[in-house]
């Protein structure tokens, strides 16, 4: 098998395929191609180890690679087109977008960090082995002669007659006093010839004595302020864990602060400017200019990718800058990071989130506000936590939400005063022992004082994460009138659908979609058929949302969901029979996801509505189906 530092070697080189050598490779230049030999196979590599598909033909393989190489000459190299890729601005049938996730993470690690890296990547790393093993004794010395292209001979001089595009920028300029070029005629053409991608919105930069901007933006022309950056610092250091990097968004006054940073200076603060606007263009440009603070531009390269909801790539570069500055703010970044991460191993991340909060809540002064901040991050981590003792869990999370909720002060911290409330209240709601009633009376009291504060007015979408969590409360009060806590369910669920819209919070509306589902099949009022319905076609939208972010465990959860409702849908023999085979495809499509080594739980659960589904299928193949159901219940 092919050492470490081969496979380093060989994604390096992978990495740094350029649309100059696609090009040269193509004959569209000028330039030797002496070195570029390998390039075909090192794009077939890429697309062998970016298919859907486990099992693909040699037809799938060409077209994913020519792909991959129109995307690099759209986006200039493989790791920006891999970029575009498992962020979502394209996408391709043939791609999977986990894959390209993969290869993106370790694109943009340090050559040292690879094999790291692709531990996690386990099936990357047996793929690239085999890959280079098989190539033979020649691989090394192609992938030496591919880099040293890049070295060789440049066509052409530093005249500027030689470069029509200058030219033409110049006359422009003596015309109009712009600097602005058009739009290339091969970025034109690159449009035409991608049917498979959606449209990619792109923005022309602008770049003056006073910073950068993008031209269609409304910017601030003032000068920063004193205070703006560090307004602006803090509001990026004191990430709240609530679904911050989806949620976050900033009132008026950080707003211009955000737009005069833009104008600073000072690199960082242009950085910090662009950073807390969402500008992740332009921050990729600023982060280069910072010199001197190695921590500072690592934590703010990790917040770049913790805002776009990549934490995997997140949480190396806040390591990095916790190697240089190890204080509560680099700590308590690492921990968020671990407890968003959704591939790998939860239960490790979990875990080694507990002991950095642990440590760093011990660190801090008592009554300190870094202490609290701490504190809620820590019982989020309890909430996690792989323990399958879930009652002392759960009363450990609950003991850090009422510690920082002493601290927090409503008038000087609100939205921490609230946030740390709603958690208390989803603690309450899951704690799964003592007075069930009493529990769930203290959520509601925790939402109702949040609700005060956090107003359909001031705070939208926080105010629909209360309504949420009310929903979630009113469905599991236990209540003679089932009917009334059911229909108070419904209600507030839909009344956050009105703020999270599909357009503007997909992720969200689907969850809130597929907790209106729930609800709806257990409403014991009204016509049965129509409430199941309904709660049908909740479902149904929902798993669109989550094939199109390929969320898996949501899609997962979803379908059992659905399966749960198709199985309730009330009809007559024949009828009746596919509603179950409809519930049947759910679970077992639940069961590719939900596994026994991921997801236990929810793979017993499943396993179990499974069997219960084919028990009532009709007589005819009953020995089998009986079998099979039996089976299901053992397992």
């Amino acid at each position: 098998m092919a050492s470490s530092r081969q496979i380093a070697r060989l994604v390096i080189t992978s990495g740094s395929i350029s649309s100059g050598a696609v090009r040269t490779a193509m004959g569209r230049t000028q330039t030797p191609q002496g070195g570029l030999e390998i390039l075909p196979d090192l794009l077939t590599l890429l697309a062998e180890t970016t298919c859907v598909s486990s099992q693909h033909d040699d037809e799938t393989v060409r077209r994913i690679a020519n792909f991959l190489a129109r995307l690099v000459l759209r986006y200039g190299t493989v790791r920006r087109a891999f970029d575009a890729l498992a962020s979502g601005r394209r996408r391709h049938a043939l791609v999977s977008n986990e894959r390209a996730n993969a290869w993106a993470q370790i694109l943009s690690v340090s050559p040292a960090a690879i094999e790291h890296t692709l531990a996690r990547q386990s099936w990357l790393r047996i793929h690239l082995s085999k890959w280079a093993t098989a190539y033979g004794p020649s691989l090394v010395q192609k992938l030496a002669d591919f880099d040293a292209w890049f070295d060789g001979p440049l066509p052409g001089s530093d005249g500027e007659e030689d470069c029509p595009l200058l030219q033409q920028i110049a006359r422009e300029s003596d015309r109009s006093g712009s600097h602005a070029p058009e739009k290339p005629a091969e970025a034109s053409a690159a449009s035409e010839v991608e049917p498979d991608n959606e449209p990619v919105a792109t923005d022309e930069m602008v770049v003056s004595d006073g910073g950068i901007a993008m031209t269609g933006d409304k910017v601030d022309d003032k000068p920063a302020e004193a205070g703006d950056a560090e307004l602006i610092k803090r509001l990026l250091d004191e990430k709240r864990p609530g679904e911050w990097a989806a949620e976050w968004r900033l009132r008026e006054h950080e707003q211009h602060a955000a737009e005069r940073l833009m104008h600073d200076p000072e690199p960082l603060n242009r950085t910090l400017g662009a950073l807390a606007l969402r500008k992740l263009t332009l921050v990729d440009d600023l982060l280069g200019e910072i010199k001197g603070n190695d921590a500072e531009r690592e934590t703010r390269t990790g917040d770049r990718w913790y805002l776009k909801g990549n934490y995997d790539r997140a949480i190396d570069h806040y390591r990095a800058a916790r190697r240089l500055n190890d204080d509560d703010i680099r700590r308590r970044n690492i921990a968020l990071s671990l407890l968003h991460l959704e591939k790998g191993h939860r239960d490790d991340s979990t875990r080694e989130a507990l002991d950095l909060l642990t440590q760093t809540v011990s660190d801090q002064p008592a009554g300190s506000q870094s202490r609290a901040c701490a504190l809620v991050i820590l019982g989020l981590a309890w909430v996690a936590s792989p323990s399958r003792d879930r009652d002392h869990a759960l009363h450990e999370a609950l003991r850090c939400f009422e510690q920082a909720s002493t601290i927090f002060n409503v008038t000087e911290e609100p939205d921490w005063w609230c946030e740390t409330r709603l958690h208390l209240a989803h603690a309450w709601l899951d704690m799964p022992t003592g007075d069930r009633f009493q529990n769930v009376e203290r959520a509601i009291g925790a939402l109702r004082q949040t609700e005060k504060i956090w107003t359909r007015d001031n705070q939208p979408e926080r105010w629909a994460s209360i309504q949420n969590a009310l929903g979630h409360a009113w469905e599991r009060l236990p209540a003679n009138d089932r009917g009334v806590t059911i229909e108070r369910s419904i209600a507030c669920f839909s009344a956050a659908l009105s703020v999270r819209t599909k357009d503007d919070h997909p992720a969200h509306w689907a969850r809130l979609q597929n907790n209106l589902g729930n609800t709806w099949i257990q409403l014991p009022s009204g016509d049965h058929r129509q409430n199941v319905e309904r709660g049908i076609a909740s479902h149904q939208a929902a798993l669109e949302v989550w094939s199109k972010l390929g969320r898996r465990n949501e899609w997962a959860a979803t379908q059992s969901n659905l399966g749960n409702a198709w199985a309730l849908l009330p009809g007559q023999k024949q009828e009746r029979e596919k509603n179950m085979r409809r519930a049947i495809a759910c679970y077992r499509s639940a069961l590719e996801v939900r596994t026994k080594g991921t997801h236990p739980s929810e793979w017993a659960a499943t396993l179990n509505n499974l069997g219960t589904a084919l028990l009532h299928l009709p007589v005819q193949g009953r020995g089998t189906q009986v079998k099979e159901a039996i089976e299901c219940f053992e397992q």
